[in-house]
Formats: structure tokens, sequence, C-alpha cells
């Protein structure tokens, strides 16, 4: 038995009596033992050459080579990886037929995966079969033929219209960036002007391309429309005709929008990493100044505590973490008081609006409702906040004891839930002239059963 590295995408298996064409999945050896290898098999591969129809190519048997699995199947002679293959619309439009073969057999690959095709001689196509690709497309890097969340027939429009863009400006359409930031300009449709790049475009042809990278999954183009748009290119072209001055002001109109766009993104690229945090200390600064400057009103007020035994203040102010009434809780806490539970509501309540306003992200639910409602899983980025399980008990007439447990936020990098911290609170409290205040808080921490 011997194995030869073709390329990145590709092994040539000899074995007495047979040569195959290896397919490196990815998958460790481990892994692969849980693997129905039976489907896999049924998942046929294809070879198109021109207009006949399509020959299958099969997986015969999976070998191990460097602790990985390989699928073995028929040798095809000078096949080349995707990339080793300048693109042009001729060979765009002989890519056609595979993505044909693919809508229309109800394959499970969504959009354009490279490691799955190769090329024969004279552009000729070799599609490995597509339920192996669509399973083991998590072993290797996101390509950016592929929109993170399009399946279907938007799936492949949008793939088209990388190449196409490919093809025109040579050029990637949504930049080499890393995966993460790659998919939010992807989501946002963030893209230079394409009539700023190519000017004698025509403009169905710049509008079919654009609206498959921009559009909504009803509005990008079908494989038919595609079909279309890549023959008439083949053919007769899609640039038109146009003056100096119409390519000059074209060019300045264009590059504006583009400008303008990408402003944007790079604007709440800055204020999802440090705008939010100056925003919420600026905030801060005002919710306090504002304070100080209306004394007089808050001492000629009636305290919303008045009437109001100890124990019943203090469920008040559990309560007010809850919701993050911050007016509830300086009006409860005297001034000798600990005023940690205050602080972390302002930051939290304010943080929360601003990345509710740039991010989407919402206000964090109430950690007894979040319980109650039997812990439904929550959007990325949000978790349960402030106090669950609360009992309290009188300790005398100036003292409560509070146990309960306390959902903290987490960190900003934090993707699993948090787990709740136990505590106990002895709350002293103070009768001033018109009311009772928390004047001290004892808090203890204990390991949670």
């Amino acid at each position: 038995m011997n194995i030869r590295k073709l390329d990145e995408g590709a092994l040539e298996f000899r074995d007495i009596d047979r040569v195959l064409l290896g397919f490196p999945t990815g998958i460790n050896t481990r892994r692969f033992s849980r693997i129905d290898t039976v489907a896999l098999r049924k998942s046929m591969g294809s070879i198109f050459i021109g207009e006949n129809p399509a020959s299958p190519w099969p997986i015969e048997q999976f070998i191990e080579y460097q602790g990985k699995m390989v699928a073995l199947g028929p040798w095809v002679e000078d096949s080349l990886p995707f990339d080793r293959v300048p693109l042009n619309p001729t060979v765009l439009l002989k890519l056609m037929r595979a993505i044909r073969s693919l809508k229309s057999g109800g394959f499970p690959l969504n959009g354009l995966y490279s490691r799955a095709i190769r090329w024969l001689p004279d552009t000729n196509v070799l599609l490995y079969p597509p339920k192996l690709a669509e399973w083991m497309r998590e072993f290797y890097p996101p390509e950016k033929w592929i929109h993170p969340d399009l399946k279907g027939e938007g799936a492949w429009s949008f793939s088209l219209g990388v190449l196409s863009w490919t093809v025109l400006t040579g050029k990637d359409p949504f930049r080499n960036e890393n995966a993460v930031l790659r998919r939010e300009r992807i989501r946002r449709a963030v893209l230079p002007s394409l009539p700023s790049l190519i000017q004698e475009l025509d403009g169905a042809a710049a509008d079919t391309i654009i609206q498959s990278l921009t559009g909504s999954k009803r509005e990008r183009p079908s494989v038919d429309e595609w079909d279309e748009l890549l023959r008439r290119w083949t053919r007769t072209g899609i640039k038109r005709r146009l003056t100096a001055r119409a390519v000059k002001e074209g060019r300045r109109k264009a590059v504006r929008q583009s400008r303008s766009a990408e402003s944007v993104l790079i604007m709440r690229r800055w204020f999802r990493q440090f705008g939010w945090k100056l925003f919420s200390v600026l905030l801060i600064g005002v919710l306090i100044v504002v304070s100080a400057f209306s004394p007089l009103k808050k001492a000629l007020a009636t305290p919303i505590t008045a009437g109001m035994a100890p124990i019943q203040i203090a469920a008040t102010y559990y309560e007010a973490i809850n919701s993050m009434q911050s007016d509830t809780l300086n009006a409860i806490l005297a001034r000798s008081a600990d005023r940690q539970d205050l602080r972390i509501v302002n930051m939290l309540y304010v943080s929360g609006m601003v990345r509710e306003s740039y991010e989407g992200i919402g206000t964090p639910p109430r950690a007894s409702d979040w319980i109650r409602d039997g812990r439904p899983e929550l959007p990325p980025g949000l978790f349960p906040w402030g106090v669950s399980d609360l009992r309290l008990e009188i300790l005398g007439k100036d003292r409560v004891v509070a146990r309960y447990l306390f959902w903290a936020p987490p960190s900003e990098e934090a993707v699993e839930m948090p787990v709740p911290i136990a505590r106990i609170d002895i709350l002293t409290f103070a009768q001033r002239r018109k009311s009772w205040k928390i004047s001290g808080i004892d808090r203890r921490v204990i390991d949670a059963e």
C-alpha cells in the first residue's frame, strides 16, 4: 500500500492492483468510529464532462492517514483543486451543471464548498459526495463562498455572487477578515460599491450580483437567473461603453456611498468594543450630577418606605435589585451603608441599554422569572440577573437576615450560563425622622447546595 499527497484536497492511493483517489475528510479516527459509514457511502459523488449525463463517483472504502480518515473512490486523472484554475465566465458556466445537479438532487450542501469540487481537464468537474462534504465542513476553516445563514437556492446564489464579483474585480467582496468579522460584514451587507469598481458593468448584471450578496432570502436571484446571466456573459459580455465623464461621475458617487457604509460598520465595531463602556461611564456621571443638584426636592419628599417595617423594606430592597430601580435602592440605603448593589445596578442597567441599541442584546431577564418559566434557553450574550429563592427572617427590632441566590452578571467573554452565588445578608436598620433605612449590610457567601 502506497499513499502520495497530491495537494491539500486529494491523495493518490496505490494498492497491489488498483489506484484510487483519496478525499481527506479531516475527521479523526476516534470520532469516525461513531459515524454511520453506510449512509455516507450512499451519498454519491458525480463527474460532469461536457454535456454528457453525470457519471457517479462512489466511495469505495475509508482508510486512516496521519491520524485522519480519508474517503477513497475511483481514480481520476489530472484533477486539480478548485483554487488552481483561474476563474472566468466560461468556468462559472460549466460549474452551473454541478450546482443544478445538487439543487435538483436535494443534497444538503448549501452553497459552494470548494473542497468538495475538483477540476478535470477542459474544466470539467468532479464533485465529491455532498453529504460527506457537508458533514466534514466543521473540521476546516469557513470558506468565503459560504453564507453563514442561508440554505438552499439562496445559498447558491450568494456563492455565485462572490465568484462573479471575484472574476470582475479580482478581489473578495467582503474582504479577507477573520471569520467573526466576515460574518458581521456579510449579515450587514457592507461591501464596496460595484459600480465604483467596474463602471462599464451593465445595470442588469450589477443588480443580479449585488442582490445575490445583499438581498433577503426571497429576493436573491434564482439558479435559473444566474444561468441566464452567465450565458449572456460568455456570449456577448456584460459591459457597456461609457464616456470618460460618465465613468468619472459614476465612480465619485459610488465611492461616497461605499465610504458611508464602511464608516457605519467601523463605528459599530468601535462601540461594541469600547463605546458602550464609555457611554455607560458618561451616563452614570450625568445621573450623579442630576441627583446632586436636587437635594432639596429629595429632602422635602415623603420617603417611599414611610410606614414600612424593616422586613418590608428588606423585601422592597431585593425587589429593586431585580428590577434595577436605582432610585428605590438609593432611598432605602442610609449614607453610611455599603452601596455596592446600587453601583452594580447602575452599571448593568446603562450597559444593557447601550448594548441593546448597538448590538441588539436586550435587558437581562429577572432570575426569579427565568426560573419560574422553566429556565428557557436565552439568546447568546444574555444571562439571568438578580435575586432568586429569597427568604427573610426578623432577628430583632432593627435587624433582618436575608438568604438568597444571586445571579451575577458574567464577564463579557462568558458563553456558558453563570452559576448563582449563595448569600446570607444581615441587614441592620436605623430609624430616621420619617422612616427606617438600611444602615449596614453584613454579607457572607456560602456554598450552594
